[in-house]
């Protein structure tokens, strides 16, 4: 694989292993998949009506997989664009599917919800 935009099917060999090394915090496969193929880390992931990054899988829900911040250090330091959008139904970046990780495990401890301005806070239901 060369450096550049590269678009991988979900079905692609690299694909899997890349997302294999991710959910399973691998770090030593992650990091020589990234050194053996540079694009890698800005790779998109394309399932045929949508296409991630692999800084998308690293903090996809559930999320809790090992590693998982040291695995996003990786993927930044290859050159992983953290601002990427999900392309599809909607655009969040891998920050909005973090954050959005890091409110339920909050209401979920809590019991509550930090709500916006103005609004009082939602117990669970």
């Amino acid at each position: 694989m060369t450096t550049g935009s590269v678009v991988l099917g979900t079905e692609d060999p690299l694909a899997i292993a890349a997302v294999q090394a991710i959910r399973g915090g691998d770090l030593a496969a992650l990091r020589r998949l990234l050194a053996d193929n540079p694009a890698l880390a800005t790779a998109r992931l394309d399932d045929g009506g949508a296409s991630r990054t692999l800084l998308h899988v690293a903090t996809d829900w559930p999320g809790h997989y090992p590693n998982g911040s040291t695995t996003v250090a990786v993927l930044a330091g290859a050159g992983a664009d953290v601002d990427a959008r999900f392309t599809g139904p909607h655009t969040e970046t891998p920050l909005h599917w973090a954050a959005a990780r890091q409110w339920c495990r909050d209401r979920r401890r809590t019991g509550t919800v930090t709500a916006p301005a103005g609004r009082p806070p939602q117990s669970p239901t």
